[in-house]
């Protein structure tokens, strides 16, 4: 087997490069991949279905932003996947974008919904989740 593409890889190179290495990322940044376009595809459905009504259960009760978090995820799962220049310098871009893109988000859907939405930003986080008790 020809080992070349495998030894191009910095994270595999920089663990040593055994093919168990090789193996493990390339399962974690694909389930990582898989997983994260999923979540996103099952979170625009129930946006799509609420037809324009504000969603605040399921994932939307964690957190306020969960298809951009999934998004982050899918950003990493290519990073870890497949690590160049040119995506680790546009990750912080990209994710910084979309961070960008949810306040914009909020100000709409504040204006659009009003109190509702102010007592919901009050009680769920944008990105990250609160612990369970905290």
């Amino acid at each position: 087997m020809d080992d070349s593409h495998k030894f191009g890889h910095l994270w595999v190179v920089a663990l040593g490069g055994s093919n168990v290495v090789w193996g493990f990322v390339m399962v974690v940044s694909s389930v990582l991949i898989y997983v994260s376009l999923a979540v996103m595809w099952s979170l625009w459905r129930r946006i799509h279905a609420a037809n324009g009504a504000l969603v605040t259960d399921g994932p939307y009760a964690r957190v306020r932003h969960p298809q951009y978090v999934a998004l982050v995820v899918l950003v990493a799962g290519f990073l870890l996947q497949w690590p160049t220049i040119l995506t680790v310098l546009m990750a912080p871009v990209l994710i910084r974008t979309y961070v960008r893109l949810a306040r914009r988000e909020e100000r709409e859907l504040a204006e659009r919904f009003d109190g509702e939405y102010r007592a919901y930003a009050e009680r769920v986080p944008a990105f990250i989740p609160r612990l369970e008790g905290a």
